[in-house]
């Protein structure tokens, strides 16, 4: 759950974003939905802002309410067995998996640093694909990793491996233009209805709904090796915990405007 922010007049978005958020948090929705409607207009493309104003129609029972995650997730199958082999095997091997990190939202599993294409032709060959799926979906010239940065994008990765119990909670990518997910090796999983699965709510749980609001339940997509899935970096997302013998393995990545920096956060 977010902390109550502290509140300034020098940036004009920041100032609107964090007393959108105070509002939010002491349940004055209509407030707090003012208060980012200043924030799109000055920035219409703010992820957090964005994803915010989704969360507070749906809890407030906002008719206007225009958010459909299951319009919004684009689906493809992008690589063969042997690739996937390949990169899972990579992924688990790497040194820089860490266990539960600090400030990131994996839980009962490891995550990496960010995955370079100088860490050798199989992580080049990784930084290809995505960027070539990213740029069919924006419909851009000769797909990959150079058509992007002629766009001013560039692919942020990094590797998730959940474990028996793991999950990841419910986040989004701020800096992220669109965000996605390439799933490398997933085992039977049970557990709930939706073990294992990424979900996307339309409310979060710090915003609960007006008494007689009943927002619509989370959008469940179940992971199959293979499946790479993008989509919008305001839709909040998280996974379901689920019980199995084997890893769960995964790509998560952003599209972010920019060069390519040294030592990227995910």
């Amino acid at each position: 759950m977010p902390t109550s922010p502290q509140i300034t007049e020098q940036d004009p978005i920041r100032y609107w974003s964090e007393l959108g958020q105070r509002h939010a948090l002491a349940s004055r929705y209509d407030d707090a939905i003012a208060a980012f409607e200043n924030v799109l207009r000055l920035a219409g493309d703010h992820v957090l802002a964005q994803a915010w104003m989704a969360a507070l129609r749906h809890a407030s029972g906002d008719p206007s309410a225009d958010y459909r995650p299951a319009e919004m997730i684009v689906e493809s199958r992008p690589a063969g067995a042997d690739l996937l082999r390949r990169l899972s095997a990579w992924v688990v091997e790497r040194a820089d998996l860490v266990p539960d990190p600090v400030d990131k939202a994996t839980h009962g599993g490891r995550q990496s640093g960010e995955l370079s294409m100088d860490d050798g032709p199989l992580a080049a060959e990784l930084q290809q694909l995505l960027a070539a799926e990213v740029c069919r979906i924006l419909e851009l010239p000769d797909p990959g990793v150079a058509s992007l940065a002629a766009q001013g994008l560039r692919i942020s990765a990094w590797s998730v491996v959940l474990d028996s119990g793991g999950y990841q909670d419910i986040h989004i990518h701020q800096a992220g233009v669109l965000s996605g997910v390439f799933y490398l090796r997933i085992p039977a999983m049970s557990g709930s209805e939706h073990a294992g699965c990424l979900l996307f709510p339309h409310t979060v749980p710090w915003l609960p709904p007006r008494s007689g609001v009943q927002p619509p339940p989370p959008w469940p997509v179940r992971p199959e090796s293979g499946l790479l899935l993008l989509f919008p970096s305001y839709l909040w997302h998280r996974t379901e915990p689920f019980r199995s013998d084997e890893p769960r393995i995964c790509i998560a990545f952003d599209v972010l405007p920019g060069a390519p920096a040294r030592h990227a956060d995910q």
